[in-house]
């Protein structure tokens, strides 16, 4: 019934919850047909879960309430509660925007809900071994074929400005003559104050 109409989401459900605690809870909205808190595979409450209710006016009202708001018993620490409600269909703000688009990696894991029907997980991809250093380095592997690593040679870096390469493929381009630098202020204003005591070439 993931497409019923009459079918609501509750997420941020207190960890002690029930099905029984869920239904009570909805019940001031309408007539509830089934309640169902989704559980992990140990039997614990992963915090949210799904509410049927006997027609669309009391799933209308729970929805544009949008919140069951109350306390816990004594026996579970009097503590406050919101539990949200919100279209199936639309989802909620827990629900896990990488689940919706059958992209999310942490399986049980996942801080967020997993609404059935609604997405799925990333799909497992074969894992790459690593490169193998000694062939990286030195263009071979002692350990050859026996090697569990992958074996991908290191790229020519291009020296810059020619087209040589930094690995001595190739024809280097030629290296200019290191000479003086110029003066800034013979080459800017055409005189520098410092005359023939300049360190810096005045040409």
């Amino acid at each position: 019934d993931g497409q019923d109409p009459k079918r609501a989401y509750c997420s941020r459900l207190p960890a002690a919850w029930k099905d029984d605690d869920l239904r009570k809870a909805c019940e001031p909205f309408g007539a509830v047909a089934r309640a169902s808190v989704v559980a992990d595979t140990a039997g614990a409450s992963r915090g949210f879960g799904f509410v049927v209710f006997e027609d669309e006016a009391g799933k209308a009202a729970a929805v544009a309430a949008g919140y069951v708001r109350g306390r816990l018993s004594k026996d579970d620490g009097r503590e406050k509660y919101a539990v949200r409600v919100a279209d199936v269909n639309r989802g909620g703000d827990d629900v896990c925007r990488l689940w919706t688009k059958h992209a999310c990696p942490h399986g049980a894991a996942c801080r967020f809900e997993h609404p059935p029907g609604l997405g799925g997980l990333l799909p497992a991809r074969a894992a790459k071994p690593k490169k193998c250093l000694e062939f990286r380095a030195s263009g071979k592997c002692s350990r050859g074929d026996a090697c569990p690593f992958r074996h991908v040679a290191k790229k020519a870096t291009p020296v810059v400005g020619g087209g040589g390469t930094a690995d001595g493929g190739g024809t280097a381009p030629p290296v200019a003559a290191a000479g003086p630098k110029k003066c800034f202020n013979w080459v800017r204003k055409g005189k520098c104050r410092k005359g023939d005591r300049c360190k810096y070439d005045h040409s």
